[in-house]
């Protein structure tokens, strides 16, 4: 019987235990570019678990990347409430190049889009405007383009950083 009780409370306290905080981390000598156009240079990123969108850009990063969408690649695009509109079919066109401290990923936007709701046969480009003079890696660009992979950088938190992190 106690060993029951003690079993039924550990199972109450496992349960209740508050979720693992996101993590966040800056990264810098971070460039991108769609379609072989430069939309970040040299700057410094935020990866930010849990982060709605995959990249996230500063207002001049995000005019740099929209005068490339609109301008450079032939997507037929549209643009609402800060995120980029384009037909999902084509979404692969859109040829993407980060690098990280000289570490390469290529992707496509069909790697990083979703479908739109209201816009049957759209997809949302998850590339976001920011009011905020800051540009971000979230949950979608982890998965989709690090595959889960920590990147050396400065941690940010919340909490401790992990015994095996890299600066």
């Amino acid at each position: 019987m106690k060993l029951s009780l003690v079993f039924a409370s550990l199972l109450t306290l496992v349960s209740t235990a508050p979720v693992e905080p996101p993590y966040h981390y800056e990264v810098n000598s971070t460039s991108a570019s769609l379609d072989g156009k430069s939309f970040l240079t040299d700057s410094s990123v935020i990866v930010e678990q849990g982060g709605p969108f995959a990249i996230t850009l500063s207002a001049a990063n995000w005019a740099l990347f929209t005068d490339i969408v609109y301008n450079h690649t032939g997507l037929d695009a549209t643009t609402t409430v800060g995120m980029v509109t384009i037909d999902c079919c084509s979404a692969h066109l859109a040829k993407f190049n980060v690098d990280i401290n000289g570490e390469k990923f290529d992707f496509t936007g069909a790697d990083i889009s979703s479908p739109a709701e209201d816009k049957p046969g759209q997809c949302l480009l998850n590339v976001y405007y920011k009011v905020i003079d800051a540009n971000y890696f979230g949950q979608q660009f982890i998965d989709n383009v690090l595959h889960g992979k920590l990147l050396p950088g400065k941690w940010l938190g919340p909490g401790p950083q992990p015994a095996n992190w890299k600066e």
